[in-house]
């Protein structure tokens, strides 16, 4: 049975926000998310801008404290470290920005960007131990050597983002987050950082969860796909199931929004009425029905449990009360 990385129990972000002079709004960005990250598994985490994938990842990361709820990274509280266990759990824990322009010192040679790392962890006794993996990082992730001596500027986005790839690395993660890591390259480019993640994923053995709003490169990568709306998350599935039988009518929308690549095959599509709520003012109940086409009267009420439908798929419908496949 494959190892569980990493426990996320009843994790909430609140935020507030001031409205007028004397009145403050609190709002829930991350709403009850409970997950199990397993060893070794791709998980796509998807849903429409705003819905809370950016600030999950970064509570993950603990980049910003979770309001209430805890992260367990393999079995141990991630707030019960100490602060020199709690820098060796952040060696194991890595980013990859979305903007290959943005998260780059432009001026730092790329020698600097990939060993400063590896020296901050003390990784390698010797700056030339150091120097030898960088190099070797970067052949890996399809650079040369050689250009370890330039700098940014040289670089187009997709080699950018080879370079931000190759830094992660050096720190040997257990798991990486992609925070919509192609979203800024062309589509072709897009390609090919994509299949360079699998060729790592698989020759690594590392645990990743991908964050995208495109449905085709989450499938492209992902062994499971986590779907998020307003907040929370409405269902989590294999990539079989999420992609060729989805249970929530929100997954099932943005499936159909999926272009279809064999123009003689109809596809029906679900169009959704309504906008997204705001997160100062979401609707009781479940936080989906005032735009879902088969909403029912306990939906206004109640919000959904996430639960077990069959193995591999858990879905927050009331739809599936009392079902399993």
């Amino acid at each position: 049975m494959a190892e569980i990385l990493m426990s996320i129990e009843h994790i909430y972000k609140t935020f507030s926000v001031k409205q007028g002079a004397f009145q403050k709004l609190s709002f829930h960005a991350v709403n009850d998310v409970s997950l199990h990250i397993t060893q070794g598994k791709v998980y796509g985490l998807v849903g429409e801008s705003g819905c809370g994938k950016s600030t999950l990842a970064s509570t993950i990361l603990q980049l910003t404290q979770p309001t209430s709820g805890r992260i367990l990274y393999r079995g141990m509280e991630v707030d019960a470290h100490t602060p020199a266990a709690m820098k060796a759990m952040r060696k194991d824990l890595q980013l990859i920005f979305q903007d290959p322009f943005a998260s780059i010192d432009p001026k730092m040679k790329i020698r600097d960007v990939v060993m400063e790392p590896m020296r901050t962890h003390k990784i390698y006794k010797t700056r030339q131990e150091c120097y030898q993996r960088a190099c070797e990082l970067m052949e890996i992730c399809g650079m040369s050597a050689a250009d370890l001596e330039r700098y940014p500027h040289e670089f187009s986005g997709g080699q950018r983002q080879r370079i931000s790839i190759a830094r992660v690395l050096g720190m040997d993660p257990k798991l990486i987050i992609a925070d919509e890591s192609t979203a800024a390259l062309d589509v072709s480019v897009q390609a090919q950082i994509l299949n360079l993640f699998k060729q790592l994923q698989k020759d690594f053995d590392l645990t990743m969860i991908f964050i995208s709003h495109d449905l085709n490169v989450i499938k492209h990568i992902s062994d499971r796909i986590i779907v998020m709306y307003m907040g929370s998350v409405i269902e989590l599935a294999d990539k079989e199931y999420a992609y060729h039988e989805p249970k929530h009518p929100y997954t099932q929308a943005l499936i159909s929004a999926v272009p279809n690549p064999d123009p003689f095959q109809e596809k029906k599509r679900i169009i959704l009425s309504g906008e997204l709520p705001r997160f100062s003012n979401l609707p009781t109940g479940c936080p989906f029905h005032p735009r879902c086409p088969q909403c029912m009267d306990i939906c206004r009420r109640e919000k959904p449990a996430l639960r077990n439908l069959r193995k591999g798929q858990k879905v927050a419908c009331h739809l599936y009360d009392g079902h399993t496949y």
